[in-house]
């Protein structure tokens, strides 16, 4: 027996209009089923139609360990450039950091969705309870939405400052503001999650929380943590705006790359562990 076996399952193998349309819920009444709908846990986070199980589940324990260490490297980086010894909080309300926080949370979580998923032969769909499907869902999304935005409001309005840092700095930076987006679109390439049109609510939700938090940190330190952000200046008639148009369509364009993959993997079936499925194997040569 190979290593993985292809699932023929409808439903998992449209689990995100990857080869088939998502499945139909009917009407959806409850916030978990619009959330996830499209989705089927645990496979859609944990398999993939085009890589082995156990090649998905290296590559992401690589890209959890890479954002882990810029991670820290960017904290500890940033209080020895402090002139005080205590942590200036400005580091939290930095969209970009919370952003690659939120990239840590959603590999994380995937991670330890996979464990379980091995652990039941990924024949049981309730190792993924109905708050963790909710949370996982919320961070694929965030990531896919937001992760592209801040590496292009970065290199439009605020790359001056890459240049003149260290060496260190730049690989920070450069992870944060590049490497970001390469591991975003690996999931979305590889992976088998979906994203849902009812995404948008809680996209837009996240954008007014941290509109807000930056508004705190104005009224806490007299500054602001984007110069874009002063509602004083000329560049924020355009930039609240944009921002928000932006986000809603990079949201949109992002379910369009979706739909495309969807056509691009044609009728391919999800590729887990042999012990999930009791059917036949089937190379994928033959699909």
């Amino acid at each position: 027996m190979s290593q993985s076996t292809l699932i023929h399952s409808g439903s998992a193998a449209a689990a995100d209009g990857a080869g088939a349309a998502p499945p139909k819920h009917g009407n959806v009444h409850t916030l978990h089923q619009k959330l996830v709908a499209g989705i089927e846990y645990p496979r859609s986070a944990t398999a993939s139609y085009v890589l082995p199980p156990t090649i998905l589940a290296g590559v992401r324990c690589f890209f959890f360990t890479y954002i882990f260490v810029i991670g820290i490297l960017g904290l500890v980086r940033w209080v020895i450039n402090k002139p005080t010894t205590v942590l200036d909080f400005e580091y939290f309300f930095l969209f970009t950091h919370l952003n690659w926080w939120g990239l840590f949370a959603y590999m994380t979580l995937t991670l330890l969705i996979t464990r379980k998923a091995w652990a039941s032969g990924f024949q049981d769909d309730a190792v993924v309870s109905r708050v963790t499907a909710i949370v996982h869902s919320l961070l694929y999304t965030w990531n896919c939405t937001f992760h592209p935005i801040v590496v292009g409001v970065y290199w439009w309005k605020l790359s001056s400052g890459f240049g003149p840092q260290s060496a260190t700095g730049k690989l920070v930076s450069g992870s944060q503001h590049g490497a970001s987006v390469v591991m975003v679109l690996f999931e979305v390439i590889f992976g088998a999650m979906y994203l849902n049109p009812w995404g948008i609510a809680p996209v837009l939700v996240i954008l007014v929380l941290y509109t807000i938090w930056a508004w705190i940190f104005f009224f806490i330190g007299d500054d602001w943590v984007y110069s874009f952000l002063d509602y004083r200046g000329s560049a924020a008639k355009y930039m609240y705006p944009a921002v928000l148009v932006g986000t809603v369509i990079m949201f949109f364009l992002m379910i369009g790359v979706h739909k495309l993959r969807g056509a691009l993997y044609g009728k391919r079936s999800l590729r887990v562990p042999a012990v999930a499925s009791p059917t036949v194997e089937i190379p994928m040569s033959q699909v």
